[in-house]
This record gives structure tokens, sequence and C-alpha cells, in this order.
């Protein structure tokens, strides 16, 4: 039976799209996921076997002895119903419907992985060219800021720019709303509690989208994403709305993300990219323009 383990790891890590904590805590848990079901092959595999697998759960081996688990094993039936998930979805020779006889009554806490290095090639590759109109610019300039930097979608919906609607580098400018300009680096600064402040550096290629997105816009704002058209263009963009067309770029690319985790997902994108904690930055003169 080890010889599926790689496959459901990567099938926990691609098509569930779990984080890299997840998934070796599945893989981990797949050798007790096989004791308990009491198999030595997939054809022994069937409902009957899946009770028992659920019934031996309840008990553990301690070194008093045998032990009843108190409560319910969450992680454990989780990793239980996505091995059985996995083994329906591969079209492996076991009795249908299986997984819906695992009942989780309160599902465990998922984290979620970021997008594939292919699936962000893909999405960088349509954005590069997806900037014909106000509304493109702004959704790439958004999207290539979430991808990169490491705030969440609604700090990136909060952010402001300079009172004049743009980023300007020219001391002693260099602050302009939530965006400092140190030397040659761009940072966007992110308000924490009391008087801390996330530093994040943004990549030269996220600027030059920001700064194009800025300079050619029909409405200048000190909101850096506005809603660009309606009775009130200069209003903040909702986040279920950002959530709606996200998916729809990525639906457009076969990108599979549930509207759900959008979030989770381009946040955990841009840790792994950065894979660099942000570090505290003084607050003593800060003065948003």
């Amino acid at each position: 039976m080890n010889y599926l383990v790689g496959p459901f790891q990567d099938y926990l890590r691609n098509a569930c799209r779990f984080h890299a904590e997840t998934v070796a805590y599945c893989v981990d848990t797949l050798p007790q996921v096989f004791r308990n079901l009491q198999i030595n092959q997939l054809a022994d595999i069937n409902a009957h076997r899946v009770e028992k697998a659920l019934q031996n759960s309840r008990w553990e081996i301690t070194p008093e002895g045998i032990q009843r688990v108190e409560g319910e094993q969450s992680e454990y039936l989780l990793v239980l119903r996505q091995f059985l998930q996995y083994l329906e979805d591969g079209g492996y020779p076991v009795e249908r419907g299986l997984p819906s006889l695992v009942n989780l009554k309160k599902a465990p806490a998922v984290k979620m992985g970021g997008l594939t290095a292919e699936e962000q090639q893909q999405l960088l590759n349509f954005l590069r060219f997806n900037v014909r109109n106000d509304t493109q610019r702004r959704d790439t300039s958004l999207l290539f800021l979430l991808v990169s930097v490491g705030c969440t979608l609604q700090e990136a919906l909060n952010l402001k720019v300079h009172k004049s609607g743009i980023i300007r580098a020219d001391a002693p400018q260099a602050i302009s709303g939530d965006f400092q300009w140190i030397g040659d680096q761009m940072y966007l600064r992110i308000k924490g509690s009391g008087k801390a402040y996330r530093k994040l550096p943004v990549p030269l290629e996220t600027v030059n989208f920001l700064n194009f997105y800025l300079e050619n816009r029909k409405h200048r704002s000190a909101r850096l994403f506005i809603r660009n058209s309606g009775k009130q263009p200069l209003d903040a963009i909702l986040l279920v709305s950002a959530k709606r067309f996200i998916s729809k770029i990525f639906k457009e690319l076969a990108i599979d993300v549930k509207p759900a985790d959008i979030e989770e997902v381009l946040f955990n994108t841009a840790l792994e990219n950065t894979e660099v904690a942000a570090t505290p930055l003084a607050t003593a003169n800060y003065n948003a323009a």
C-alpha cells in the first residue's frame, strides 16, 4: 500500500490545494488509516472496512493500555475521507460512495496552499497583457500586488496613495499614503495594532504595474483601488466584488480556486514567493500624504 503515498501526496497538494503542513500531516497519518482499515490490497476496501476504520479510530494504544479516545478525531477523519476521495477520483477499483460514510461533525480548519508555479506563470502571462482599459489595469495591479507582496485582499483594498492619486518617489515625498520609497526599493506599510506597521517590499514589476495603472486612470483618488464605474466611481471596492472579478479571471484561465479560498490562496502564494517574514517599520516620522 505504500505505493499510494506519493500519488496521494500529489493529490493533496495539487487537486485539494492543501498547504505543505496539512499535506505532511495527512501523509504521516496514512499508515494509521491503513492499519484501521485492516487491508492488504485496494480490493479489500469496502463499506465494512470503512466502518471498521471508524470504529478502530475511537481507541488508541497508550503506555497504560488500550483507551477510548475522548471527543471526535476530526483531523484523522479528514485524512480518512480525503484518502477515500482520492481513490474514487483516481478511478481505483474500490466501492463508490465510500467518502460519504465518513461524517465530519466538526470539520477541522484546513490550511490552504498557494498557486502552483505553473498557475502563477499562467496568471502573470495573462495579466501582463490585461491592460487595455482602467478596469483591466486595476485588476492586473491588484493581482500582481496580492501574489508578490504578502498582504490580504482586504488590506489591499484599503490601501491609500498620495492625495494627488499617484505614488510619488521624489524626496521629500517618498511617503505616499501606505507606500514608501527607501532608496531604490518601494515598501508597502500595513498598519497593525498600536503604532506597529508591517513593512513589505514591493517587487519592481509590481511597482511598474501600479504606476501604469495610477498614471493612466480616468478618476484620480487617494484610494489605490476604486470602482471606476457607476454613480460612485471613486468608492472603495467591496470585498465580495473583488472576489467576483478575481474568480472570473481564474475561471478564464482554468485555475481551480473556490471563491471562499481566494484570499487565503493568494496570501499564501505571496508568502511562499517571498519566504521572508514582514519586518517592523519605525513609525515615529510617519505622516501619510
